[in-house]
């Protein structure tokens, strides 16, 4: 019977796990990345790239009046600068001590930056979209090698929230071509203080500007029907074998 195996990601990234994905994986009929670097990392030139897919009728991009209502339910004031962090600040993945020594740097230039934090106890996602809409900017700041392809930054485009990240996963394909939108690379060596001193350089323009971007037009790719369409190629060639 051909097998389809799909990777994500750590079954990659992490030696013990990638180790264990040799051992057990066979010789599956083809393997499936959510992203072109994955397969890259993998050493495997036969991977088929099937990116992870969103809700683009929950993240549709929200008009100026319903953005100014949802700063005001959350708290903001129309001169707040609102970074939105995607996860939970106690996981060390997502380093939030660089998302904050970011947001002190833009304070130090004088931008009046507020955090916003998009996991909620009890929320569902269809929370998440309010934050997206009160946001000024999304910023990105996990730790290299450590991710796949975030989905948030797909949700940010969707609704047209500008993105500064680091360079990781699928993030640089994503973000390929959207207006205002930014892809910072890791220093050559590891650098804490560097490494924020270029995401402050990145975000700061783009907060003084107060655009919207052009995410939406630019990753009909990323629709989460287009991805099942997708996959499902790639299962009807495997079985017509």
């Amino acid at each position: 019977m051909p097998r389809v195996l799909s990777l994500y990601g750590s079954d990659i990234n992490e030696p013990w796990q990638a180790r264990i994905t040799r051992l057990t994986a066979g010789r599956p009929a083809v393997r499936v990345y959510p992203s072109r670097r994955l397969v890259e990392a993998a050493g495997d030139p036969s991977g088929v790239v099937v990116p992870n897919g969103i809700d683009f009728d929950l993240f549709t991009p929200l008009s100026a009046g319903e953005r100014a209502a949802a700063r005001s339910r959350l708290g903001f004031t129309p001169d707040d600068l609102v970074v939105l962090f995607g996860a939970a600040p106690d996981n060390a993945v997502k380093r939030y001590d660089i998302f904050t020594a970011v947001l002190a740097g833009l304070r130090e230039r004088g931008l009046p930056v507020r955090e916003l934090i998009l996991p909620g106890p009890g929320q569902v996602r269809a929370d998440v979209v309010p934050k997206f809409a009160a946001a000024d900017l999304l910023l990105v700041t996990s730790r290299q090698g450590t991710e796949s392809g975030p989905l948030i930054v797909k949700e940010a485009a969707a609704m047209d929230l500008p993105v500064v990240s680091v360079d990781v996963g699928d993030v640089r394909e994503v973000l390929a071509g959207v207006s205002p939108s930014a892809v910072v690379p890791f220093p050559s060596a590891p650098s804490d203080a560097e490494l924020v001193a270029a995401l402050v350089e990145a975000s700061a323009p783009l907060l003084e500007s107060g655009t919207r971007s052009d995410g939406r037009s630019k990753i009909a790719r990323y629709d989460q029907q287009a991805a099942v369409r997708e996959l499902e190629s790639v299962y009807e060639r495997v079985l017509a074998r």
